[in-house]
């Protein structure tokens, strides 16, 4: 059901939109900023399902309860960096966008350190 909501959002939005933008282009960007926090909002509610899965899965396997946590946070940077450069992209300032891309890379390649680390020091054993 929240398919058929954002598909109905995003259609009249972009129709209003193009309206609008003949008149006064500021309020297609208004317009397509606020469709896209109301659309944010509606898949928001189902990200609880996906931190649900993924907590059964790591039960089921024995993973350490710290690479839930780190998959989480990359999770969560990532929508919310890659949702934030997609309204500057929509707004015309790719310049802008492509910061908050890198800025977010960046953060999951902090947040992953411990990961990595972990994955290194198993490869030395494994060698030695």
């Amino acid at each position: 059901m929240e398919a058929v909501q954002v598909v109905i959002i995003g259609i009249v939005s972009t129709i209003l939109i193009v309206i609008l933008k003949k008149n006064n282009a500021e309020f297609g960007i208004y317009i397509g900023i606020a469709a896209s926090i109301v659309i944010f909002f509606i898949i928001i509610d189902k990200l609880g399902i996906m931190i649900d899965f993924i907590s059964r899965i790591s039960s089921l396997i024995n993973i350490s309860d710290i690479y839930i946590k780190i998959l989480l946070q990359i999770l969560g940077i990532a929508f919310i960096t890659e949702f934030g450069a997609q309204l500057c992209k929509d707004a015309g300032q790719q310049a802008i966008a492509s910061k908050i891309e890198m800025v977010g890379k960046i953060m999951i390649l902090i947040i992953s350190m411990p990961v990595i680390l972990s994955i290194i020091n198993m490869i030395s054993d494994i060698l030695m």
